[in-house]
Parts: C-alpha cells; sequence; structure tokens
C-alpha cells in the first residue's frame, strides 16, 4: 500500500513534525510499500526525510491512501481520478466551514480530539473518525476499519 499526505507547506510546524516522524517510522518499518509527501510550498524542515518529497502537481501520478491536511487540498485531491483513498486530517485552523462540509460528503474525516469530533459530527452530520497522528492512523486505514462520511 501507498500512503502519502497532502500539506500546504513543507515549513517546520508541529503538525508537519508529526507528519515527517510518521511516515520516517513507515519506511524504517516497511509498513507501506512507499511513503511520499505531497506539498503546495517548499520550505525548511529539519527533519530528514526518508520517503519521498514532490510538489503537488505531481499527484496525478499517485495511487494509495492520501491524507490531506487542509479542506482546500482536501477538495483539490478529490478531483483526481487515479485510485486514491481521501481522507481529511481535520484542523481547527480551516475556518471556512462550507469547505469542511464539501470535505464531509466525499470523504472520511479524521479528528484529534473529542472536542473535534463532537465539533465536526455537528456542523457536517458526518461520525469522524477519531485517532491520533500516529502510525495506528494509517494502520486503521489500511485495515479498511474506517468509519465513512454521512
Amino acid at each position: 500500500m501507498n500512503a502519502a499526505f497532502y500539506v500546504d507547506t513543507l515549513a517546520d510546524t508541529e503538525q508537519n513534525q508529526s507528519i515527517f516522524a510518521l511516515l520516517n517510522t513507515l519506511v524504517e518499518t516497511n509498513a507501506v510499500k512507499d511513503a511520499s509527501l505531497f506539498y503546495n510550498k517548499i520550505d525548511f524542515n529539519s527533519v530528514p526525510p526518508k520517503f519521498g518529497m514532490f510538489n503537488a502537481t505531481e499527484l496525478w501520478g499517485f495511487n494509495g491512501i492520501l491524507i490531506s491536511t487542509t479542506a482546500k487540498n482536501a477538495l483539490a485531491a478529490s478531483s483526481i481520478v487515479n485510485d486514491i483513498q481521501n481522507y481529511y486530517m481535520f484542523n481547527r485552523a480551516d475556518v471556512n466551514i462550507f469547505e469542511v462540509i464539501r470535505v464531509a460528503q466525499q470523504m472520511t474525516i479524521l479528528v484529534a480530539n473529542p472536542e473535534d469530533e463532537a465539533y465536526v459530527k455537528r456542523i457536517t452530520g458526518c461520525e469522524p473518525l477519531l485517532s491520533n497522528l500516529n502510525s495506528k492512523v494509517l494502520e486503521l486505514l489500511m485495515k479498511g476499519e474506517v468509519c465513512k462520511s454521512a
């Protein structure tokens, strides 16, 4: 199984640190066939990657599990016709509620805590998957144990 994240920037943020660590672990343990990170804006990140990093324009060539970190990126990824299983990692910084609602109609939303779970359920009517950003996320996804949007 191929696994990837789609981030807005490669900047050295807390979320990106976690994503880099997760993808590095997946590669080191051979948990996935291939791990990739797609981005819109290139920037410095202090964590050395052990996975492929590509500009988002290369998404057309990807097949596998793709987790987007913004609603806008999730919607863009959903228009790609490849064999991609799209997921959205909910982010409170995504202030456009209408984009989040559109995302919920197209893919499973992953949330990191019970507060976000209740919020997403209230505004979208979907039952999100509660999971922290760690290797268990992709482990669950690869087994197909996910909740689907309403």
